[in-house]
């Protein structure tokens, strides 16, 4: 059985970009998530105390995303 999930940027400015997450884009999100564009590895999902694997994965996919072009995408999503 295959795993999907998604992200979409809500929030970007030079300190930090801000993630909705879920499974799909017309399901309701699970929650957001803010990375630190000074160190992209400095994240967490806002307001909880456990990371979502919807989470984890985008995050890690945007990351790598960033680690080619420089630039945190405006959508991410993951299948696997």
């Amino acid at each position: 059985m295959g795993f999907m999930a998604y992200a979409k940027q809500t929030f970007s400015n030079s300190v930090v970009a801000v993630y909705e997450f879920g499974f799909r884009p017309e399901e309701p999100i699970h929650g957001s998530f803010v990375v630190s564009l000074a160190d992209p590895s400095d994240w967490h999902v806002f307001g909880a105390d456990r990371v979502p694997r919807t989470a984890e994965v985008t995050y890690r996919k945007g990351a790598a995303l960033f680690g080619e072009s420089g630039e945190w995408p405006l959508w991410i999503s993951f299948n696997s």
